[in-house]
């Protein structure tokens, strides 16, 4: 029974710690006006309109992968999403306001 306590503590300690690249995720939403904004290959920006090159956006950015961590653990929240051909996916998220 302690075992499987101590597996439920460790996860819910794993969902609330943020990585670097999460800090630094939120920091650039902070800098702007509080959104992170989704461009085709998944890249993340600060900025709704980023210059590409080379297939990168030529600014800052973050993964997918960072930005649904964030959204788990209730840092951020999709707040548009965009339908493809046979899924729906969010393409931009907010810093949420904690009270």
């Amino acid at each position: 029974m302690s075992t499987q306590r101590g597996r439920a503590n460790s996860a819910r300690r794993r969902l609330t710690e943020l990585s670097p690249m999460m800090l630094d995720a939120l920091a650039k939403a902070r800098e702007c006006d509080g959104k992170l904004y989704r461009h085709p290959g998944g890249f993340w920006t600060a900025e709704a309109a980023p210059i590409f090159t080379g297939g990168v956006p030529g600014c800052w950015y973050t993964t997918a992968t960072t930005v649904a961590a964030l959204v788990r653990r209730d840092q951020l929240k999709y707040v548009d999403w965009q339908t493809g051909r046979t899924y729906r996916f969010p393409v931009k998220a907010e810093i949420v306001e904690k009270i």
